[in-house]
């Protein structure tokens, strides 16, 4: 809870995709913490709802294409 909202400090409660403000905000893993392990502030950033919907969406479609070509 300490390092999500120091997240959002960092990223003035506004989600890095869209730059709306003034709504709940997720914090997001650029690399998927099951990869990297990884909960440094730079590995994670603010998104709102929908934009970390999205972005897990096209990391879902990523990985299932990367199994598919292996």
């Amino acid at each position: 809870d300490k390092i999500r909202y120091v997240v959002y400090l960092r990223d003035r409660f506004t989600c890095q995709d869209c730059n709306i403000t003034g709504i709940s905000l997720d914090v997001h893993h650029i690399i998927p913490f099951l990869i990297s392990k990884d909960n440094s502030l730079q590995n994670l950033i603010s998104l709102c709802r929908s934009c970390h919907m999205k972005r897990e969406r096209e990391l879902i479609k990523k990985i299932k294409k990367e199994v598919i070509i292996q």
